[in-house]
């Protein structure tokens, strides 16, 4: 079976409300072709249905800044009011277990408002309505869990339920419905589904290189591999202190076996020592091709680390990693959200005078990406006990920009009435 047919496969597997198969499929499909684009979207697609953002984030970061996806791009502009959502969602269980299931409703009902975290929030809505006596509004809830995930358990105990009710009857069957939106991203993220794999030996194709490296073994491995090559180079170190040429004194050995095997660590840490080189043509010539295969593959693979340092808390490690992204990135639009990662992770190194730096560096794009509620906020949270002043500006800042946003909460009130 071709990718293409996997690819049709795993959307016959959603439509028929098999999601975790379809998820699985979209992974067997990726780890083929990692330039598929149209299965990276909808492996995003059905982990932001289950509550997943930042895994689904992930996936259409990477589609939108290596493959130059629009319909992730689209997608990424409303990642942070989802995330709002998702507070939304935490404060509504909170509110169930102190039974306030009305004012839980209301926030559920706002959560609905779109698809994130869909599954979660009808089978919650579900059980708020049983408990209000809503029991066709508790079925509507189910239903649409199971045109997602026909056999998710919550939504088959909420069922039984209402069966045990006389509600529904036990032969009721619950049919996919799929909305007309999600339709139109399906058909759309199809024609992403097409690239090519082009020859990896030529060092002289930038493009060749920008594609191929991106679906090359995975990067990881390839970074262990230099300790022969560091061997081979300290040999060659004592010949080149007895021979005067400066052709001799450049590694290019190392360097170009660092090109072969995607070390892109050991090709940035050349590149930084020798950026200025000016003797043998052939040497500069051979840097300034690596500084394109930096720019065209090893960004990715830097935003890569960087992303997986952070999701495990190296924080300093993802730092590094995120520059390194940063000195070699050719999309303008990603650098704001990079600037972003770079200012959490000094924050949570309790590194308060970077994390300032990079938040109000970040504030100065005017992204639209959804992270500048959360940077004012967290400026807010910075300066309450520093600076009332600046804490009060960003605060202000903050409600006359965001008049509805969740961050709108009782320490914000608090700053304002200082």
């Amino acid at each position: 079976m071709n990718k293409g047919k996997y690819y049709k496969k795993a959307t016959s597997l959603y439509n028929k409300g098999e999601i975790d198969k379809a998820i699985k499929l979209c992974e067997k499909i990726i780890s083929m072709d990692l330039k598929n684009s149209a299965v990276l979207n909808l492996k995003g697609l059905l982990l932001y249905l289950k509550g997943d953002i930042e895994d689904a984030e992930s996936l259409w970061k990477i589609n939108k800044y290596y493959n130059n996806d629009k319909v992730s791009q689209k997608y990424l502009q409303g990642v942070e009011k989802d995330r709002l959502k998702l507070d939304m969602y935490n404060q509504s269980l909170q509110l169930i277990t102190e039974l306030r299931i009305n004012e839980a409703v209301l926030l559920l009902e706002t959560c609905r408002e779109s698809d994130f975290n869909l599954i979660n929030v009808c089978n919650t809505l579900a059980a708020c309505y049983i408990k209000q006596g809503k029991y066709q509004e508790a079925e509507e809830n189910i239903n649409k869990v199971f045109s997602i995930d026909i056999k998710n358990k919550e939504a088959l105990s909420t069922k039984k339920i209402l069966i045990e009710y006389g509600i529904l009857k036990k032969n009721n069957k619950n049919f996919k419905i799929l909305s007309a939106a999600f339709i139109s991203c399906v058909l759309i993220i199809g024609i992403y589904g097409y690239y090519n794999i082009l020859n990896k030996s030529s060092l002289n194709s930038k493009n060749n290189k920008a594609i191929s490296n991106t679906v090359s073994v995975p990067e990881k491995q390839k970074v262990s591999e230099p300790a022969k090559s560091s061997t081979n180079n300290s040999a060659n170190t004592s010949l080149n202190t007895a021979n005067t040429n400066v052709q001799d004194q450049f590694p290019s050995d190392k360097l170009k076996d660092a090109v072969n095997k995607n070390s892109f660590d050991d090709i940035y840490d050349i590149v930084k020592q020798y950026k200025d080189y000016s003797g043998n043509e052939d040497n500069k010539i051979l840097i300034n091709q690596s500084i394109s295969l930096l720019q065209q593959s090893g960004s990715k693979y830097f935003y890569d680390t960087a992303r997986e340092k952070h999701k495990a808390n190296q924080y300093e490690a993802a730092i590094s990693y995120y520059n390194k992204c940063l000195e070699y990135n050719q999309d303008e639009n990603i650098k704001p959200d990079l600037i972003f990662m770079i200012a959490d992770c000094y924050k949570n190194l309790n590194n308060i005078d970077k994390a300032t730096e990079f938040y109000d560096q970040y504030l100065k794009f005017n992204s639209q990406n959804g992270y500048q509620e959360t940077a004012l906020y967290e400026m807010v949270l910075i300066y309450k006990d520093r600076d009332k002043e600046k804490a009060k500006a960003y605060a202000e800042s903050l409600i006359n920009k965001y008049p509805k946003s969740i961050y709108n909460n009782s320490i914000v009130k608090a700053v304002l009435n200082q």
